[in-house]
């Protein structure tokens, strides 16, 4: 009896474990995969400038409206993932974004200037230019195409114009 009592709570459990499967495969997904971003373009620039500020402590990044982007919400589909989590992913797609300009020389001026702004700042933008050994003002034209570089790709990505 005690062997026939175990193959039915197998049973019954294999059997509940299959439509749970099931009902996860075809349910819809968490985040939405709507084509239009959460943002428009001029709101996506102004969070990311924002979020620019802030990538040494992404504490400050918790209301940023970035975390509830396309590219974010990707990155964390699937998984119940936190405001902090959010900004870790926020953080980190940022980081990655800005070091694939330094391979191209054009692009590479603009990420020296991020560089030394905000992914690893050296203090005021007036040490930054001297440490590149640029005239102020030709630091700051190379941090606004930077800027300007990064906004556009991480907006392809967002607007699902570009493959990631």
């Amino acid at each position: 009896m005690i062997n026939r009592s175990f193959t039915l709570v197998d049973t019954v459990l294999t059997f509940l474990a299959g439509r749970t499967l099931a009902f996860l495969e075809t349910s819809a997904p968490l985040c939405s995969s709507k084509k239009d971003p959460a943002l428009n373009k001029s709101e996506f620039e102004a969070a990311l400038r924002e979020a620019l500020k802030f990538l040494d402590r992404p504490e400050a990044l918790l209301n940023n409206p970035l975390l509830h982007s396309r590219v974010v919400e990707e990155s964390t589909r699937g998984v119940a993932a936190t405001a902090k989590a959010r900004a870790l992913v926020l953080l980190s797609l940022i980081r990655e974004t800005a070091s694939g300009m330094q391979s191209h020389p054009k692009r590479a001026r603009g990420y020296r200037a991020l560089l030394h702004t905000y992914l690893s700042p050296i203090g005021t933008q007036e040490k930054a230019a001297e440490l590149l050994d640029l005239p102020f003002s030709t630091y700051r034209r190379h941090l606004a195409e930077g800027i300007a570089l990064l906004t556009e790709t991480l907006w392809l990505q967002e607007s699902g114009e570009m493959l990631k």
